[in-house]
């Protein structure tokens, strides 16, 4: 399992590091070829905002953090845990076909971005 992020999907941030993310993604998708037919399922997880240490400094800003919730469908950044989950999902039997997958894991961010632009 890879661990990339929503921003290599959509590019939303600092242009290398979605260019980095996008590479891990394009890289889970094309090694499937070489691992899928030994049995080994490649997938990606793709996080959005996530309250980690990385982005703190956003989350003791309060007037920023609005901006940024208001963004997210759910009205809420995601918790290591839920990333957690998904990755324990993808480890697990109930994901045996799955295989190649991005998933993204961020709240509907990347999926209405573009409705919440200003």
């Amino acid at each position: 399992m890879n661990i990339s992020s929503a921003a290599g999907q959509i590019g939303y941030t600092y242009p290398s590091y979605s260019a980095a993310k996008a590479g891990v993604i394009n890289f889970t998708k094309s090694i499937v070829f070489d691992l899928a037919p030994k049995g080994i399922n490649v997938n990606c997880l793709c996080p959005g905002i996530i309250g980690t240490p990385i982005n703190q400094g956003m989350r003791n800003n309060a007037d920023l953090m609005q901006k940024v919730i208001k963004r997210i469908p759910q009205r809420r950044i995601g918790t290591p845990e839920e990333v957690a989950k998904a990755a324990l999902f993808l480890a697990s039997d109930d994901s045996d076909y799955i295989n190649g997958a991005a998933l993204t894991i961020d709240g509907g961010l990347i999926s209405v971005l573009s409705l919440f632009e200003e």
